[in-house]
């Protein structure tokens, strides 16, 4: 799948500051989805910890692709998404 791809060289477990880099997205703005529950994550000794399988989840759900005012890396994802097909 795309998104495997995309992320099979990171790490199995992100942090927020990662995760961020990947979505082009704030820390606090990953913070807010965690808190809405609409990503998961454990949360360890006060810091969120993302599996990589949870974050696939989030970029392939209908909360992330609604996001109306997108960042520069996802426009970057839906773009090289569709030269692929």
């Amino acid at each position: 799948m795309f998104f495997e791809e995309k992320l099979k060289r990171k790490k199995d477990v992100l942090t927020t500051s990662e995760v961020s880099k990947i979505t082009g997205y704030s820390q606090k703005t990953i913070v807010d989805c965690y808190e809405k529950k609409e990503i998961k994550c454990f949360l360890i000794k006060n810091r969120l910890y993302f599996p990589k399988e949870y974050l696939i989840d989030f970029l392939l759900s209908e909360r992330y692709n609604g996001i109306i005012k997108k960042s520069k890396v996802h426009i970057a994802f839906i773009r090289n998404l569709l030269s692929t097909r």
